[in-house]
């Protein structure tokens, strides 16, 4: 398999859930919410949708993205979120939302990456991951969602750092940053298992939403 024929190569991954993640959130939501929570937060749900859908981001105009799928999944988010926090209040929706979102989150970057075995099928594994994520910075840089630079380039690591982030700058604009803070995490549910399958390591020493200047997307390939 060419590296250019993996799933999704070159697309920019958005916050849109599959039939398959939607599925998951219903089935979800009861067990976090109760029976009390779950009906308000599904009558609250349409509106909230609706007033974010209205919002105009400057993050996303300063940035010129224009890609609707990105805009409207970051809508859906705060939707979702502040649709919970209206329905059982912020307390509660903190201890709910956290596992929702890892659980849902983890399986949008499933729908959305190849899986290890893909990259395997590739003539150098190694090369091709290296290739899909180099597009997969490019992209994002080419919709305005964030800048990029790589930090190492090598046979053994492959180590990027973003900067300029549309996802943290939304959501801070919004009023609620914590939204970013807490979806970040699934790269760290997802990324590491993902290269160790292929005998490496996925490492983040760097977070946009805590502080620092980068987000670190460092890939290490050991036995090199």
């Amino acid at each position: 398999m060419d590296y250019q024929e993996l799933k999704n190569f070159g697309q920019l991954y958005t916050p849109k859930a599959s039939a398959r993640v939607m599925m998951a959130s219903l089935m979800s939501i009861p067990k976090e919410l109760g029976f009390i929570g779950t009906p308000k937060f599904v009558a609250g749900l349409q509106g909230k949708d609706r007033h974010w859908k209205k919002r105009k981001f400057k993050a996303a105009i300063e940035r010129k993205i224009t890609h609707r799928e990105f805009i409207e999944g970051n809508q859906y988010s705060l939707a979702f979120y502040t649709a919970m926090i209206q329905a059982c209040g912020r307390e509660k929706t903190m201890k709910a939302y956290p596992k929702l979102a890892h659980k849902l989150g983890v399986m949008m970057w499933e729908d959305f990456m190849p899986a290890s075995e893909d990259f395997q099928r590739c003539p150098d594994p190694w090369e091709a991951l290296r290739q899909y994520f180099l597009e997969f910075f490019r992209t994002n840089e080419r919709e305005g969602v964030m800048r990029f630079e790589i930090i190492a380039d090598s046979d053994s690591e492959f180590q990027v750092h973003l900067s300029d982030c549309a996802w943290w700058s939304m959501n801070q604009e919004a009023g609620y940053p914590e939204v970013i803070e807490i979806t970040s995490q699934c790269d760290l549910m997802f990324f590491p298992k993902l290269l160790q399958e292929m005998g490496g390591d996925f490492r983040r020493d760097g977070w946009i939403c805590h502080g620092d200047s980068f987000c670190d997307w460092h890939f290490l390939r050991h036995g090199v």
